[in-house]
């Protein structure tokens, strides 16, 4: 059974943002269920039944048309703009209605300046598989895809993302994907990832890069950090 992973920061254990994605009204914000970090809404992003075997508190869902639905955020310091100096994890549930192109779930960017790091970063899915990407320098970008995870339109996924410290200057990243009503049918990791090396301010958003592209089509529920 299929249920949802919350995100956490493994030096705390905190989570730190928890969109539940059950607002009744398609022109509603994604509150986040912490009180820390709200998301606006543009576009339309429709209600949807939850996803998975429905846990206390949580409803539904958002279904997103891959043209211009979103939820986004703006730049604070708080501690979810402090996570390139922590351990932590992304985590959300999916069900892709295509698994074509780059279709983003969650992103953590933003930065208006050329002299910024754009995409601290990135979680989408690439064509049928599971792509984690950032820029760490100027325009010097990471993009790891995994291999063999061959996920499938029209099934629902819960995807899980943590990233530790493999050094002062590097890190790892593990990447899971659990299907529903399967159990686990992919797991991947990826070492010697340079960390971003800049401060700026970013935003989070839900549905989309942070870019104005790579807009998600399908469903999404209970994204965590």
């Amino acid at each position: 059974m299929l249920q949802p992973h919350v995100g956490a920061r493994s030096d705390s254990t905190a989570t730190l943002a928890h969109w539940k994605l059950d607002e009744s009204s398609a022109t509603s914000n994604a509150l986040d269920a912490l009180g820390n970090y709200d998301l606006t809404q543009s576009g339309s992003p429709q209600v949807r039944a939850s996803l998975f075997a429905v846990p206390p508190g949580s409803t539904g869902a958002r279904a997103f048309d891959g043209v211009n639905d979103r939820f986004q955020g703006s730049g604070s310091t708080t501690a979810l703009e402090a996570l390139r100096d922590s351990d932590f994890a992304v985590s959300a549930v999916v069900k892709p209605d295509t698994v074509s192109g780059n279709r983003s779930i969650v992103a953590y960017n933003g930065a208006t300046s050329a002299a910024d790091d754009n995409t601290q970063i990135l979680l989408n899915l690439s064509g049928s598989e599971i792509r984690i990407f950032w820029e760490y320098s100027v325009s010097v970008n990471v993009s790891n895809i995994t291999s063999g995870a061959g996920l499938q339109a029209n099934k629902t996924y819960l995807i899980v993302v943590a990233v530790e410290d493999d050094s002062s200057t590097t890190r790892r990243i593990r990447v899971y994907a659990f299907e529903k009503d399967v159990g686990l049918v992919h797991e991947q990791t990826f070492t010697g990832q340079t960390k971003s090396d800049d401060g700026d301010t970013a935003g989070w958003t839900v549905g989309q890069n942070g870019r104005g592209s790579e807009y998600f089509d399908g469903t999404i529920d209970d994204v965590a950090v």
